[in-house]
């Protein structure tokens, strides 16, 4: 307004100075007038100049401004209409029509934009200013702005014709967009206090926009009405916007600031928002700055009632209050506004908030959510309630030590809980693109009653035991070492269980970045069993977990519960190939010679017909597993002095060597050695030795046991066989039993008889046949080893006659030379016995050989029974050996 007060005075100066001095120049004139005011580039060009009328065909000047711009003015058919007695009584025209403005505003990219604070009193245009304006009309046909305006003005054509009376202004412009949409404005101020303004906006169908602003001595008020799509259209057309929600629906409000801001005056606003989806958002705002206290109250309803309260009170720079809406409802509100939408979501959620606004002195903030029968998509709750209060900065915030996050009846994915709280003291800052989150020390995680399909754990506790500091910036994270531990753990999983002592974390690394996750932690827990058909208790379990590249490797070691010894477990497993494999060793062999330590207290139930008490035990395991192969695992094992019992035989000194492959199929990777130096049952057995290997069998998945070069020592004798063959798919199996040496004194002795002894030794062959577990024997031989022996045999008290006597008075003092025996044995336990003999008898006072030829049948279980009880294997040691299998 100023430059154009210079602009219509300088005129007026021109035109009488060319009307007085006719001689002279009106575009000289007027360069000369118009530098002195300032500006620069001046070009002029008169048309005509007269007694009423003057005509300018063009005038282009530049103007700078203080605040760094400068306009360019570019204006075509300039008419003034005057008298010229009131020109010069009044000094005003009594018209002014232009054709043509063009007004271009340049930048020289130094301009400082100033805050903007609202003025305690409005006025457009003072009334001394009015009253000096040198003209009475105004009619601007074309406006047009270049340069440095808003996008909207740019390039278009305006219309503007305004009237001065006095004091009393009037003016009208009209904007045309585009052909279908225009705007127009109209302006009626009496004096520089008081103006009503009137803006329309239309398109082809009608008015989608409207707004009167009054302004009075006392306030600024207003109404305004738009439908919502034109005017997004609106935006969309006529802003570099790529995008905006598509929004619907119809905005009407009104407002009053009252001016100047006294105590006892409040700023009033009621806005609503009708949607297309029969919800109304009303918003109703009351205060005044000047008393730091401002109340917005912000409803929503709908059909189906109210959904959305919040009542906010602005003091202090400080916004406080409650809020209370549905989570459906304001979904379904939000849904046309959003580029992307809200997961759907259910509950009701109300809180209070406390909040400091960028200048306030207090910076201090609280905040507290419920939400009850919350649901979204992989997450329900019953109750969610969170709970934050501390310090707010412009870098971030603190959480206090009661801040925290509380839920119950949770569906989490799949996993669901009880109960749930998570404590949240510590802070978090913003350092330019840098994030951090600081967690204090002592913060847990407390679980009541978690569950995931079969899993399930009564409870789970963690604790921090030093600070979680995690730093994000980019898409890079790390977290600083830390210290977590955790409470004792239940945890059942199907038919699974484990239990263990509280367990330490040491989170040594742990970040993530486009690679990948990175991961370096040590665990440990002084106990855990597991259990499943069986149960295997553990303690001193410690180990190391590191993730790098999607390899996670893991190093745990542990010991038996109640067995001297170590192992030591190696894992290794890769993300992307879902590929891995295991070691698994003794690093410190279990030692049995512990008393009342035996093998069977690895785990229970010990369903094995076998235990060791005594000796010393150490194994290796190598596992493997890739994608749609099945899992191989093979086992060296390793046995020294080995004492304990078999079924219900005693044994000591066992050594054993195994190297198998164990899974997908059971057989020897390399021939093991088996070696035992007493087997105690009916009869002993000593220093045996075989080689055993475990081979893949045509006729099934079970494997084939090969026994060669078997050897023990038996009655003084040894007892051999080169090979046997075993297939557990087709028990059938015969192989042959060599016998030598072996002394009847000691066989004879097993009967604990002193009615008869014998002397000598026997070798033989036994032919075995193994027919679906049953043993037999056929025509098995026995012979007597050089010279032969002696049979001793007294017949006291018994008077026999006849063959039986001669054959008793024979054998009462019989040298034999010869001794040869038939064995058969039957599935039933029957041994059948054909025993003839040859040599001399002095009892019989004859120099001729005597052939006897005796038969002999006995029940073999039933003897070896029998022995056990007389060797003193009697029901204790049945009791020793059932209190190992329990």
């Amino acid at each position: 307004m100023r430059i154009v007060k210079i602009l219509f005075l300088l005129f007026l100066g021109c035109i009488v100075t060319g009307l007085l001095f006719r001689q002279a120049s009106l575009a000289k004139i007027t360069t000369l007038a118009l530098e002195r005011a300032g500006a620069h580039d001046i070009r002029v060009q008169v048309e005509q100049l007269g007694i009423s009328r003057t005509r300018l065909h063009a005038l282009h000047t530049v103007f700078p401004l203080p605040s760094g711009t400068t306009l360019s003015l570019s204006l075509q058919g300039i008419e003034v209409t005057y008298s010229l007695k009131n020109l010069l009584t009044t000094g005003k025209c009594r018209a002014v029509t232009i054709d043509s403005l063009e007004i271009n505003q340049q930048s020289d990219g130094r301009i400082r934009q100033q805050p903007f604070t609202f003025p305690e009193k409005i006025s457009l245009l003072h009334d001394s200013i009015r009253t000096s304006l040198p003209v009475k009309e105004l009619h601007i046909n074309r406006l047009r702005f270049k340069g440095d305006w808003p996008a909207q003005l740019i390039d278009k054509n305006i219309r503007l014709n305004a009237s001065l009376a006095g004091t009393t202004i009037s003016a009208f412009a009209a904007l045309e967009l585009t052909n279908e949409i225009s705007i127009t404005t109209e302006l009626q101020s009496p004096d520089a206090r008081h103006a009503e303004m009137v803006t329309t906006a239309r398109n082809s169908q009608k008015t989608f926009f409207s707004s009167n602003l009054a302004l009075a001595p006392d306030k600024l008020s207003g109404t305004v009405s738009m439908q919502l799509a034109p005017v997004r259209a609106l935006i969309l057309n006529e802003t570099d916007m790529d995008s905006l929600p598509d929004i619907n629906g119809h905005l009407t409000g009104t407002f009053s600031l009252p001016l100047p801001l006294m105590n006892s005056a409040d700023i009033l606003a009621d806005f609503i928002l009708h949607d297309t989806s029969t919800n109304d958002i009303s918003l109703n705002a009351r205060g005044n700055p000047t008393t730091k206290k401002l109340t917005f109250t912000i409803n929503g309803r709908n059909s189906e009632g109210i959904f959305l309260t919040t009542n906010l009170t602005l003091r202090s720079k400080k916004l406080a209050g409650d809020f209370r809406f549905n989570a459906a409802q304001i979904q379904q509100l939000l849904r046309p506004y959003l580029s992307r939408p809200l997961p759907d979501i259910q509950g009701e959620v109300e809180g209070l908030l406390d909040i400091p606004l960028p200048g306030s002195r207090d910076s201090n903030y609280t905040l507290s959510a419920q939400a009850t029968n919350l649901s979204m998509p992989r997450f329900s709750g019953t109750s969610l309630n969170i709970q934050a209060d501390g310090e707010m900065t412009a870098e971030g915030f603190t959480m206090a030590k009661n801040s925290s996050i509380r839920a119950t009846d949770v569906v989490l994915a799949e996993y669901t809980m009880q109960e749930f709280s998570l404590g949240l003291a510590g802070y978090f800052h913003r350092e330019g693109d840098r994030f951090i989150l600081h967690i204090k020390e002592g913060q847990s995680v407390d679980i009541k009653k978690l569950s995931s399909g079969g899993f399930f754990t009564e409870a789970l506790s963690a604790q921090l035991k030093q600070p979680l500091h995690l730093t994000r910036q980019g898409k890079e994270w790390q977290v600083r070492p830390t210290l977590l531990s955790t409470g004792q753990l239940q945890i059942t999983e199907k038919k699974r269980s484990y239990s263990s002592g509280p367990f330490q974390v040491n989170l040594s690394r742990f970040n993530g970045s486009v690679k990948g996750l990175e991961l370096d932690a040590q665990v440990s827990t002084p106990s855990l069993i597991y259990k499943d058909t069986r149960t295997i208790p553990l303690k001193n379990l410690a180990g190391t977990l590191q993730l790098k590249k999607n390899i996670f490797n893991a190093k745990i070691e542990f010991s038996p519960e109640k067995i001297p010894g170590r192992m030591e477990l190696k894992l290794t497993h890769n993300l992307a190939t879902a590929s891995g494999n295991l070691h698994l060793k003794t690093s410190k062999r279990c030692d049995f010679d512990k008393e009342g330590t035996t093998l069977a207290d690895i785990f229970s139930p010990w369903e094995f017909p076998f235990n060791l008490d005594r000796g010393k035990l150490s194994f290796t395991a190598d596992g493997r597993w890739r994608p749609h192969k099945p899992f191989r695992l093979a086992s060296f094992v390793t046995v020294t002095k080995g004492d304990g019992f078999y079924k219900k035989f005693m044994f000591k000194g066992l050594s054993i060597r195994q190297d198998l492959a164990v899974l997908p199929r059971l057989y020897s990777k390399s021939e093991g050695n088996f070696a035992l130096r007493k087997l105690i049952g009916g009869i002993d057995i000593y220093d045996t030795r075989a080689k055993l290997n475990f081979a893949r069998s045509a006729k099934g998945r079970k494997p084939l046991i090969k026994i060669s070069d078997f050897q023990a020592s038996l009655f003084a004798g040894i007892v051999s066989s080169p090979e046997i063959i075993y297939d557990q798919n087709k028990p059938d199996s015969d192989f042959t039993v060599k016998i030598h040496a072996m002394d009847l004194e000691k066989i004879v002795g097993l009967l604990k008889t002193t009615s008869l002894r014998v002397s000598g030794k026997i070798s033989g062959v036994i032919p075995v046949k193994l027919r679906n577990k049953d043993i037999s024997v056929d025509n098995g031989e026995l012979f007597n080893e050089p010279p032969g022996g002696e049979i001793h045999y007294t017949t006291a008290n018994i008077n026999s006659t006849g063959v039986a006597g001669y054959a008793l008075k024979a054998v009462e003092n019989f040298v034999y030379d010869s001794l040869k025996t038939k064995a058969n044995y039957s599935p039933s336990g029957q041994l059948d016995l054909d025993i003839a003999l040859q040599g001399i008898s002095p009892s019989l006072n004859t120099t001729r050989k005597v052939h006897l030829n005796i038969h002999a049948e006995q029940n073999l279980p039933a003897l070896l029974q029998s022995l056990r009880f007389s060797k003193g294997l009697t029901e204790e040691l049945d009791k020793q050996v059932k209190d190992h299998y329990k």
